[in-house]
């Protein structure tokens, strides 16, 4: 079973986590250049050893990050 974060390279994935302040939040993101806009692309480098994950965030069009450990739910789209 792939992880967030190798499922994020591979194309879109929905996914929920809990924010820092508690509040839930649902989001589809990728980090696979193929799938964000030429003007917002830049390479995203997410560590293994590291809690934070960045991804670009499909519905708000922007980058936004996310702990690995508050991860609630995961699924690939098509």
């Amino acid at each position: 079973m792939m992880n967030i974060v190798e499922m994020l390279n591979e194309g879109k994935v929905e996914f929920s986590f809990t924010k820092i302040n508690g509040e839930k939040r649902d989001a589809v993101g990728t980090t696979n250049l193929d799938l964000i806009p030429a003007s917002d692309r830049t390479t995203i480098t997410n560590s293994e050893s590291s809690d934070t994950v960045t991804y670009y965030d499909l519905g708000k069009n922007a980058y936004r990050t996310f702990r690995r450990s508050s991860v609630t739910r995961v699924a690939e789209t098509a």
